[in-house]
This record gives C-alpha cells, sequence and structure tokens, in this order.
C-alpha cells in the first residue's frame, strides 16, 4: 500500500457545512498541510501527498447537500495548491484517481451523469460515456491516469447497483464481474487498479473487504477497523 497520501475537503459537522481542511499522511502519522482555496464537500481527487489533484464537489449545503456541483480544479505539488483549469462539466459524488500529470474522474450529481472527464495535466476534456443506461453517483472507483480506470456500483436515480466497468481511454465496457452486493450513494470508497482492487462495503455491514484479482470478486479475511460510510480513501495497489 502507499506510504503517502492525503484528503481535503470533506465535512466536519452534522449539519454538511463544506471545510477547506487538508492533511497528509507519511507512513505512520497524519499531519495538517495547506488548506484548500475553496471550502467543499463531495469532491473527487486523487494522487499522494506530494503529486495530489483534487475536483468538482459542492461548496452549498441548500437543500439536498450535493445538488450544487462545482467544476473547480485545485493541485498540490507537496508544499502549495494551485488552481488548475476547470472541469468540462461540473460534478459532485462522482469517483476518479491518477495525478497532476494525467487523471480521469466521472459519474455524480443528482443528475446521475454517464459522462466523464479526462485531464492532460493542463486540461480538462470529456473522455467516454458510462455504459449504456447507467449514470451514476456515489459511485466506487479509481484511476491510474486518463486512459485507465475502474468503476464499481453507484446509484442510478432509481436504486443501487452492482454494475462494475472499466476504462481503457476511450471507452467504458463491462469488467468481468460484477459486485456481489449493490452500494451507492456514497457508501463506500475503494482503491488499486482493474486487475487489483480492494473495496470496503458500508457502515451496516461487518467491516469486510472485497477484492477485485481482474477476473473475480472474492471477500478477504482481512476487516476494516472501523465501519463507516461516505468516505474516501486511495492507494497504489490492493496487495
Amino acid at each position: 500500500a502507499s506510504s503517502s497520501a492525503f484528503i481535503c475537503g470533506g465535512s466536519t459537522s452534522g449539519s454538511g457545512t463544506p471545510t477547506s481542511a487538508s492533511q497528509q499522511y507519511n507512513g505512520s502519522t497524519w499531519s495538517d498541510m495547506s488548506s484548500i482555496p475553496t471550502a467543499y464537500t463531495l469532491g473527487m481527487g486523487g494522487g499522494n501527498a506530494t503529486d495530489g489533484f483534487t475536483a468538482g464537489g459542492s461548496d452549498s449545503v441548500s437543500g439536498n447537500m450535493g445538488v450544487d456541483p462545482i467544476n473547480t480544479n485545485y493541485l498540490w505539488n507537496g508544499s502549495a495548491w494551485s488552481t488548475g483549469n476547470n472541469l468540462s462539466a461540473s460534478r459532485n459524488m462522482g469517483a476518479g484517481g491518477g495525478n497532476t500529470s494525467s487523471a480521469l474522474i466521472w459519474g455524480g450529481t443528482y443528475s446521475e451523469l454517464n459522462s466523464s472527464d479526462e485531464f492532460d495535466g493542463t486540461n480538462w476534456s470529456a473522455g467516454g460515456n458510462l455504459l449504456s443506461g447507467t449514470g451514476l453517483r456515489g459511485i466506487d472507483g479509481d484511476a491510474e491516469n486518463n486512459s485507465s480506470g475502474f468503476s464499481v456500483g453507484g446509484y442510478d436515480g432509481s436504486s443501487n447497483t452492482t454494475t462494475t466497468q472499466q476504462y481503457d481511454g476511450t471507452s467504458w465496457t463491462a469488467a468481468t464481474a460484477a459486485i456481489g452486493s449493490a452500494y451507492g450513494t456514497g457508501d463506500h470508497k475503494g482503491c488499486g487498479t482493474k486487475t487489483s482492487f480492494l473495496s470496503a462495503p458500508p457502515i451496516t455491514s461487518s467491516g469486510s473487504v472485497n477484492y477485485y484479482n481482474g477476473t473475480t470478486w472474492s471477500t478477504t479475511s482481512n476487516t476494516v477497523g472501523d465501519r463507516r460510510s461516505i468516505y474516501g480513501g486511495d492507494g497504489t495497489k490492493a496487495f
């Protein structure tokens, strides 16, 4: 697993009020880092404590949390945040990954977008759409770069799904196997690649961790220390 990580934004209270706080992990301890320029929640991002990005989200808690997506993008170089170019579409509650050189995000918002955004280190541009009829929010997923992403579950506007799909830089295709239980609306997050992916089910579960090896899903012998929901995480590999 990665020994360098960061988190930023989110909500620190039951009201859902966005925060600009950021923290980094060096393999043993967490410490504060510079705050992101704008407080937000429900955003996407990727990278590590020396090379990371955050994009989209919501800077408002009016109405249902997340109904006001934004298109902002911030880049982290290990010491300071800078403002990057905007996304091609405003979104939140999606999934994504990568770094400041190459990144991918997809889905999101209360309208269940089926589009994706690719980042080339300078600009965001529209990428391929998710599989037909599967606009999603509250997705589990990760991306290595702008041409390799893996998406799990999500809410399609009427129900949570077990859909798994992968991106090759041009189009999304169905992955070999769907995850066993339907998840969505921010219930869980995961990390990894199209051939090695970890996914932790939501708070109502036993704290188990699911693993995808590129062909099949299985439940590992490991459990997360605390069960939780609507959270995020990332890493360089599952095992």
